[in-house]
């Protein structure tokens, strides 16, 4: 909502005059702290609630980012809604998603600590992975295949849902739940973990099979 009067601009901390915009009572944004953008909304088809997977600067972005998602057997429909926002409303945004995130950096000390509690599951697809290796101890399973695959997995393990770039793992994880499973997106997927330098090695792979096989009292 758009207001005309003298104010504080609650991102820039400035006293304004004239127009400002008001998301919630009292808290009002000046034209130069405002973004504009678009508002990518999906709906999960076993519970029909929407949330929003992320602002984008263009159409354009928006729209490779739902013809990247809606592919798949888990959502219902998505819209896109022309946004005028400040950071504050982008917080409260990611706020409302109720998936739980692990950065790359907790996710690597795990894997390191030997814990046993928890399994990685990347569900790229096959040509993804044919370009790049996963996550060390990392299972395969492409999200066309989850509906089937997913009720042979135990429920009393916590599952670490991994993708390119966390997008796809987002709604993946509400599947996860909505089905009885503990669940959490790897933040920013694959271009994540080798941003921070977590590089895939053979001597990795070693490492963590060996560690899963002790753990296992010895059993494949």
């Amino acid at each position: 909502m758009e207001t005309n009067e003298d104010y504080i601009c609650n991102l820039c901390n400035k006293e304004k005059q004239g127009s400002a915009y008001e998301f919630t009572e009292g808290e009002r944004i000046c034209g130069d702290c405002i973004q504009t953008g678009y508002l990518v909304y999906l709906q999960q088809k076993g519970s029909q609630e929407w949330w929003v997977l992320a602002i984008f600067k263009t159409m354009k972005e928006a729209q490779a980012a739902v013809k990247d998602v809606m592919n798949y057997p888990f959502l219902a429909d998505y819209k896109i809604e022309e946004a005028i926002y400040g950071e504050k409303s982008i917080q409260r945004i990611n706020k409302s998603n109720k998936v739980q995130d692990i950065s790359a950096k907790e996710l690597r000390i795990k894997i390191q600590s030997g814990d046993t509690s928890f399994e990685i599951i990347d569900i790229r697809e096959s040509h993804e992975l044919a370009k790049e290796s996963s996550i060390p101890g990392a299972i395969h399973i492409e999200i066309k295949q989850l509906p089937n695959k997913i009720k042979t997995l135990p429920k009393d393990r916590e599952y670490i849902i991994v993708c390119s770039h966390g997008m796809r793992a987002r709604y993946i994880c509400d599947f996860f739940e909505e089905n009885g499973y503990k669940a959490k997106r790897l933040t920013s997927g694959m271009m994540g973990w080798k941003g921070l330098g977590f590089v895939v090695t053979a001597m990795d792979m070693v490492t963590a099979g060996i560690k899963k096989f002790k753990s296992s009292g010895g059993k494949i």
